[in-house]
């Protein structure tokens, strides 16, 4: 995001994918033994300011939504805007079978259902320090974030903030390489080489749509001179993707009048989302996730978030980042 994958990267055969498997299972076995107790004890003394970051609060706000709506119920108010549009609220069966469906087996979710009560801040403690274990969150990692915490909330945020970043995008390039795809690191974002096609990804963080552009334009900026003197990117025609981030009006009338790129039509969409229904879904849930805002428009009436679609050729491009 703002684009997601066109295509998912290809399925391994059966056994290079148990062998893939093994592989991540002694690396985590690894990661395990490199954090001492001490290293977990950090992690829990670190989860409040974690906590308390911006971009994870508003990450966490999905989590607070479910949970209030699921143990308590909608607000009077809420239930009579719902019926005024003709919908009938939600049960809470409703919501937590919406809930299951985009957060499933992710650790906070599951841990916020065993409370069988309204979630408080200080139940995510424990959540996100097995998140933070799950991340592969190093030793190194840790001593950077407790130097940071010395520093004031301000430094904390800022090595925080990069740290989440990193680890994204070292993952997900990581992974396409094991599958042969052309991945490289943009700024604050990757990019993969699909055929002829550039699909740039930003990593999945909730933060505010104007942080997300500017750094997107520094981004790009990069990407340019890649697609000028990088061999690995030759075999490249044109940048494209596929977004809920372009179904939300605002956003699309920024990144069309920041960048230029050319809208696919309703009816290639409409096409793209019949010949992969699967991934389309997937890029509809990324959505939900990570946008309070439509989680909880799904949560209370089921609709999914409407989704669009971008793209450029690599000429066009180049020639824009000049100026």
């Amino acid at each position: 995001m703002p684009f997601e994958e066109f295509e998912k990267p290809p399925i391994l055969p059966e056994e290079e994918k148990e062998e893939e498997e093994k592989v991540e299972e002694a690396e985590e076995e690894k990661i395990e033994k490199e954090l001492t107790p001490e290293d977990l004890e950090l992690a829990k003394e670190l989860a409040p300011e974690i906590i308390s970051h911006p971009m994870v609060e508003k990450g966490l706000a999905g989590y607070e939504m479910f949970s209030k709506y699921y143990f308590e119920g909608l607000e009077k108010s809420e239930k009579e805007e719902l019926e005024k549009e003709g919908i009938e609220p939600p049960s809470p069966e409703e919501i937590k079978q919406r809930a299951d469906e985009v957060l499933g087996e992710d650790i906070i979710y599951q841990e916020i259902l065993k409370l069988e009560r309204p979630v408080k801040k200080e139940d995510f403690i424990e959540p996100i320090t097995k998140e933070l274990k799950r991340r592969e969150l190093k030793k190194e990692e840790f001593d950077k974030l407790r130097e940071a915490k010395e520093e004031g909330k301000e430094k904390f945020n800022e090595v925080f903030k990069e740290i989440f970043i990193n680890l994204q995008i070292e993952r997900e390039i990581k992974e396409r390489e094991k599958k042969g795809i052309v991945a490289e690191r943009v700024g604050n974002m990757y990019v993969e080489v699909i055929n002829d096609e550039c699909r740039p990804h930003l990593p999945r963080i909730a933060e505010d749509w104007p942080e997300t552009l500017r750094g997107m334009k520094e981004a790009y900026q990069r990407l340019a001179e890649l697609l000028q003197t990088d061999k690995r990117f030759k075999t490249v025609k044109r940048l494209e993707g596929i977004s809920w981030l372009f179904g939300q009006e605002k956003i699309k009338q920024d990144f069309e009048r920041t960048f230029g790129w050319h809208p696919y039509s309703e009816e290639e969409i409409e096409k793209f989302s019949k010949e992969n229904p699967e991934v389309y879904k997937d890029i509809q849930k990324t959505g939900i996730a990570v946008s309070p805002r439509l989680f909880k428009k799904y949560l209370l009436t089921g609709e999914m978030p409407k989704i669009g679609g971008r793209w450029i050729t690599k000429e066009e491009f180049i020639e824009k980042m000049k100026g």
